[in-house]
């Protein structure tokens, strides 16, 4: 019989819609080695607005400090009839005296502030968590208990290389197994098809519109559009048209799974040079799909993006070099059949169940 496993969270109705599917996903893929129960950590009224209240100036840092207390107080009271069985948390940490427990997570205070300390000049890159931090005092208190949360755990799991690079740069003296695991797609790939591509057509996907530097995207398109104005830049995500009346753009608004994909199918470019970026799975979405990507030197990209390879990456914004970066992926066939040959490689090393293994390794 497999080993039981619980997975705790603060779980959304339906339970499908959890951390934007990422929750359920998982547990589904861990299901295949483990006996799978879940705990519910909803937090209630008092919680979320202890939570909403640690934000503030003055009184933001007692509440911070009353809001873990009392979700130390609720995890440790559900997990009491479960002594000694592993829990993988997703993706709050705290404390568990009679567990095992670890860390699944695509941030971390660490990494956040490392970001406010470089300045990297607009606010919006931040995770809005830290953003909206108008306590530095409750900013570091956060950071220095997650700290603890941390080496007490039996391991940390993260989505990303570089928040792990970062978290453990910042916290050199943890003990605790600090590991990369990766993140998983939900996207249908058997639907991938390339017949309705044009060889003309980028595409930029992204409801935070400014942090994933949607604005810079349009700037560079209409550089490229006045060279040659049969060229097209589809927009998907975002609740308002951020640019009517432009030409050659199509604006569709936030899409669902099955629009999502065909946007994917019809265009051949992915173009999304965030400002700030956690993971950013959609990149290996639009590479399964066919589309060669330009990101940002910056997080993840990187590791998703080889330049030259299977797209390009910019420093900073600058519309220029975005505009002609955009220009050379689009006209480059070596690169676009690269990225539809390694099309298998892609769906292998992002599913749900590569992550469950990684994952299932460490426990064991």
């Amino acid at each position: 019989m497999n080993k039981k496993l619980i997975v705790l969270a603060n779980w959304a109705t339906p339970i499908e819609k959890t951390w934007s599917g990422t929750t359920y996903s998982i547990t589904k893929a861990l299901s295949n080695y483990y006996q799978i129960e879940t705990r519910d950590l909803k937090r209630g009224r008092l919680l979320n607005l202890l939570n909403r209240l640690s934000t503030q100036p003055i009184i933001g840092y007692i509440c911070g400090k009353l809001f873990d207390s009392l979700m130390q107080l609720k995890a440790n009271w559900i997990l009491r009839k479960d002594k000694g069985v592993p829990v993988l948390e997703i993706p709050d940490d705290i404390i568990l005296k009679n567990n095992p427990y670890y860390i699944y997570a695509d941030m971390s205070y660490a990494a956040g502030i490392q970001l406010k300390e470089e300045n990297r000049s607009k606010s919006w890159i931040y995770p809005a968590a830290q953003n909206n931090m108008k306590n530095q005092a409750e900013l570091h208190r956060r950071k220095e208990s997650q700290k603890k949360r941390y080496q007490s755990a039996a391991g940390i799991l993260f989505m990303s290389n570089w928040v792990l690079l970062i978290t453990k740069k910042k916290f050199p003296k943890i003990t605790t197994s600090m590991n990369h695991v990766g993140g998983g797609t939900n996207m249908d790939f058997t639907q991938v098809s390339y017949e309705y591509k044009t060889g003309k057509r980028f595409l930029f996907i992204g409801r935070d519109f400014e942090r994933k530097a949607g604005d810079l995207v349009i700037k560079a398109f209409k550089l490229l559009h006045a060279k040659q104005s049969d060229l097209e830049l589809y927009i998907a995500g975002p609740r308002y048209n951020p640019a009517p009346n432009v030409p050659g753009i199509s604006f569709f608004g936030d899409t669902d799974f099955k629009e999502t994909q065909r946007l994917f199918n019809a265009c051949d470019v992915f173009v999304m040079p965030s400002r700030f970026e956690a993971y950013g799975l959609v990149f290996v979405e639009a590479l399964i799909y066919g589309l060669p990507c330009i990101g940002r030197q910056h997080f993840e990209m990187p590791y998703f993006i080889q330049k030259g390879v299977n797209g390009e990456l910019i420093e900073e914004d600058n519309v220029v070099e975005l505009s002609q970066k955009m220009e050379s992926v689009l006209f480059n066939k070596v690169m676009i059949e690269n990225v539809r040959k390694n099309k298998e490689l892609y769906i292998k090393q992002y599913t749900w169940e590569a992550v469950a293994k990684r994952i299932r390794l460490i426990i064991n």
